[in-house]
């Protein structure tokens, strides 16, 4: 690390820029498909939730075994 704090800011501002401008590029090439990301994390979601509550209404097999 430099110790003049000048090349130091700059060294974080630059890395802080391109780091910006990949994210945008990236975004540009994606950003038609985020739409369906967002809808099939809503939907593990949703089907994770509705298989948590299945298995909490069967009793667990120790429990049958009595």
């Amino acid at each position: 690390m430099p110790k003049n704090r000048i090349i130091y800011f700059g060294i974080l501002v630059t890395a802080g820029a391109a780091l910006l401008w990949i994210g945008a590029v990236f975004l540009a090439t994606i950003k038609d498909v985020l739409i369906y990301f967002g809808a099939a994390g809503v939907l593990l979601i949703v089907i994770g939730v509705i298989l948590e509550a299945r298995k909490s209404k069967t009793p667990a097999d120790s429990e049958n075994r009595g």
